[in-house]
């Protein structure tokens, strides 16, 4: 005699020895005094292999009618019965009923592959259900968990029993048509090569750790959503991250690669309206930086699981620690890359495009810089009114419906090979001199072609995108920002301090005046506020950064102004001085108390 179980794999479907004559049924009296392996039968001979049709005696040669198959499920001495299944005697063993069981595996966050099945189950209450089904398709604790506390299994022997028999008997057993079921929320890039919508990752333990794990996207919505979030601003910069956002589901045919985006902007220039808007309307996660990202392996977190974008409020108030962790996790998610954190072996795809948002986000990471989109919002392109009408629109964006279209037109187009033709079309476009050439310069043409390619997908789905202007506008103000380098810290302190000042909200604490020789700045004062604001810089002692200020020849030291009453040690910035370093200078007359 043959035991079935010593030929079920751990991964899921038995490969069960043929029979030409099914055993006997066994008798429920005698099922009690044998063990598990007994239960389900013995089966012996040796033949053909196995097949998912259900198993009855074969027609004869001389053509006699077929004989009509017995039940398999008698074997087993198990009946099913209005949605449950019991054995002979009336005693139940599930609560369901399985009508298909499509094998497959699914790539696990960790790298590795493991067995995975979508099985359809019916309910006594005349409900269906599918579910992915993890790991050992005969383990009943796989199928309670992928139930989510609907399905129960009383008799787990007689279980067993009666998956092997819906796999190898009933005909109920096919091969998943994805077999490759992916751990990620949005799309992925299927073993032939199509862009198809993921499913299964709340039944895959390993992932359940991503943002997007629990998300419920938008099923169905109004399209006409998209227009009012774009409307307000009128500077095209809200429209240009709805295009962002939406081209992320894109990413997998893309060669696996998508930028960042870096969204800054003075209080009141309607930020938190937007996000706002992406998280209720769109389902996109929003978190809050500083309390959400302050560790290596909350980021990794946050950064894998999905291809749709992370959105970070106010990432510039991260540490100085926090923030280059985060800078070396970006680098890696930009193209879908593998992470591990710890000594247990975690292991993270990161894959999320990220949004940081806030007043200001210093991109300190060379490679990174040219990883990240830069979009400024401007106070005066604000649209009071297009607030209004939104706030009067219903319902949300049918993501999930934009998604199935976004494969099929993904499926039908070349469009990595798209972007590399706009992305030199955009080469040469550009005004002589501006940059030359370099790997940051060919991959942030790249990451500006794509949104251009983006934009014509999304005007073919139906919506109203013409950003082409304003994308190649951003392009060249970050290739000057590419080819003029990072410059050293007190640069940046600088560029920080203007565009403070410049948005015309300075703090009382900030200790400045305009005179007519220029724009005088107490440092230690400038310091404090601007490390409120979220600006790090590695020197934090006033007299150090003074002494590079006058060495790099952006400042005069040894001034002393009244401020507020009391004679202060202060650092004087000329016109002069600034424009030859670069810096703009035309807000000057905005910047007197």
């Amino acid at each position: 005699m043959t035991d079935v179980f010593e030929t079920v794999t751990t991964d899921g479907l038995a490969m069960v020895p043929p029979t030409a004559d099914p055993a006997s049924p066994v008798a429920d009296g005698e099922a009690d005094e044998k063990d598990e392996r007994t239960l389900a039968g013995e089966v012996s001979g040796s033949g053909a292999a196995p097949c998912a049709e259900p198993c009855g005696p074969d027609s004869d040669e001389e053509g006699e009618p077929d004989r009509v198959d017995a039940d398999p499920l008698a074997e087993f001495a198990l009946t099913e019965s209005d949605g449950i299944v019991v054995t002979g005697q009336g005693v139940p063993v599930t609560n369901f009923t399985i009508t298909l069981v499509r094998v497959g595996r699914a790539d696990m966050p960790d790298g590795t592959e493991a067995a995975y099945h979508v099985a359809e189950v019916a309910l006594p209450d005349g409900t269906s259900l599918e579910v992915g089904v993890e790991g050992d398709v005969y383990d009943p604790a796989a199928w309670m968990a992928a139930g989510a506390g609907r399905l129960s299994v009383l008799d787990r022997k007689r279980f067993r029993a009666y998956v092997l028999c819906v796999l190898t008997r009933c005909g109920r057993c096919e091969t998943d048509p994805w077999p490759h079921v992916s751990h990620m929320v949005g799309t992925f890039r299927a073993p032939d090569g199509e862009l198809r919508i993921s499913r299964g990752l709340k039944s895959v333990s390993r992932a359940r750790l991503s943002l997007y794990a629990r998300r419920s996207l938008p099923e169905s919505g109004s399209v006409d959503l998209f227009g009012g979030v774009a409307a307000l601003t009128s500077d095209d910069v809200a429209t240009a991250v709805l295009t962002h956002a939406l081209g992320a589901v894109l990413k997998p045919v893309l060669g696996g690669a998508y930028p960042h985006l870096s969204l800054t902007g003075p209080p009141g220039s309607g930020k938190s309206t937007i996000l706002g808007q992406l998280e209720s309307r769109f389902g996109f996660v929003v978190v809050d930086a500083p309390a959400q990202l302050d560790t290596a392996f909350r980021q990794k977190v946050a950064l894998s699981g999905s291809v749709l974008p992370l959105y970070a409020d106010e990432v510039g108030r991260l540490s100085p620690g926090a923030a280059r962790r985060l800078g070396n996790s970006l680098n890696s998610s930009y193209r879908s890359s593998w992470s591990t954190h710890g000594s247990s072996g975690r292991a993270f795809r990161l894959t999320v495009p990220f949004v940081g948002v806030g007043q200001g986000w210093a991109v300190g990471d060379d490679a990174l810089r040219s990883k990240v989109l830069i979009y400024e919002l401007d106070p005066d392109a604000k649209n009071p009114d297009a607030l209004q009408a939104l706030r009067a629109m219903d319902g949300t964006f049918p993501l999930r419906q934009y998604m199935y279209w976004a494969c099929g037109y993904a499926d039908s187009k070349d469009l990595a090979a798209r972007v590399d033709g706009t992305a030199a079309l955009l080469r040469e476009r550009l005004p002589r001199g501006l940059a030359g050439p370099s790997a940051a310069v060919d991959r942030c043409l790249w990451n500006y072609a794509s949104q251009v390619c983006v934009a014509h997908a999304l005007r073919r789905y139906g919506l109203d995108v013409d950003i082409t202007g304003f994308l190649e506008r951003s392009l060249h103000d970050h290739l000057r920002l590419l080819t003029a380098g990072p410059g050293s810290e007190v640069e940046q302190f600088v560029e920080d301090l203007l565009q403070i000042l410049a948005w015309g909200r300075t703090p009382p604490e900030l200790l400045y005046g305009l005179r007519a020789e220029g724009l005088v700045v107490n440092v230690r004062s400038a310091l404090e506020v601007l490390r409120r604001a979220g600006y790090g810089y590695g020197s934090s002692h006033d007299h150090v950064v003074t002494r590079q200020l006058v060495r790099e020849g952006l400042a005069e030291s040894g001034h002393r102004y009244y401020i507020n009453g009391i004679r202060r040690r202060m650092v004087l910035f000329t016109r002069k001085a600034l424009q030859a370093k670069g810096f703009d200078v035309s807000a000057f007359h905005r910047f007197g108390r």
